[in-house]
């Protein structure tokens, strides 16, 4: 993959390890997150989407759990799977998108409180007593921010 903000010219030519060609892609996964060679994280956040109401899905099947299984499974197993790289991503430019993500979490409220789905986001999260993604982005940024100062890195 060649990275660049530019558009890439129309003739690449192939490059060969021995007798294999290296192919070329326009998005590749590393450590679990999706880059592409704009550097934009559209397609990462595509996938953190469908991945996230995937994994609803199991939430919803666990009704028969009780409440604060179904709190833990989410704020243990689901949303530490969707923050991850929260840091790295949190600031991308497509706000529809991060803003679909918000929705999602909302969901996982509604699911684990059956809460009814036209209650406004801002009350379901509310009633939860939970923050919102963005906060939670904000929080990883003043985490490093923090990390940075202690070791003495920010203080001249």
């Amino acid at each position: 993959m060649l990275i660049s903000r530019r558009n890439l010219p129309a003739n690449i030519f192939p490059i060969f390890i021995g007798n294999s060609t290296i192919e070329w892609v326009s998005k590749s996964r590393l450590l679990g997150m999706t880059v592409d060679e704009k550097l934009t994280w559209t397609p990462h956040m595509l996938e953190l989407k469908k991945s996230f109401a995937k994994k609803l899905g199991l939430l919803k099947n666990s009704r028969f759990l009780p409440r604060n299984v179904r709190q833990d499974l989410y704020f243990k197993v689901i949303l530490p799977s969707v923050t991850y790289g929260l840091i790295l991503w949190g600031s991308c430019c497509n706000s529809d998108l991060f803003q679909s993500l918000e929705r999602l979490h909302c969901r996982a409220a509604r699911l684990i409180f059956n809460l009814p789905k036209d209650m406004a986001s801002v009350d379901v999260l509310q009633r939860a007593q939970w923050p919102t993604l963005s906060i939670y982005y904000k929080s990883a940024i003043l985490s490093v921010f923090i990390k940075l100062f202690t070791i003495g890195y920010l203080s001249h």
